[in-house]
């Protein structure tokens, strides 16, 4: 599956505490002690600038493809199952049942009735 290209995904939007938490996550190490800062907001905009950031390389970088390919679908994977995300509030059955069907085991595809 070839990704989809940059120009055609909505551009990803964040708010400041999410990009501080973005900068905080990604970028810095964790400090210990420190107060639980976990929250779904955050991480599913981090999972949205991320995939965003993997598609746009790969327009620029096509050689990448098949070392990132794997990647790029794991995020857009996850972004299919969150609660919200197009299929209202709850993850839907057939939503699940595609992604088992498209499990893959060391790089093959795992087979399903």
């Amino acid at each position: 599956m070839a990704p989809e290209s940059a120009e055609s995904r909505p551009e990803v939007v964040v708010d400041s505490k999410s990009l501080e938490y973005i900068i905080d996550h990604v970028f810095l190490p964790p400090q210990l002690p420190q107060k639980d800062d976990t929250s779904p907001k955050h991480s599913l905009a981090t999972i949205q600038v991320m995939c965003d950031s993997v598609t746009r390389f790969l327009s620029a970088e096509c050689a990448s493809l098949p070392a990132v390919q794997p990647a790029l679908e794991t995020l857009e994977r996850f972004l299919q199952t969150v609660p919200g995300q197009d299929h209202g509030e709850t993850l839907r059955t057939q939503v699940l049942r595609d992604m088992v069907a498209h499990l893959r085991i060391g790089g093959a595809y795992i087979q399903t009735p």
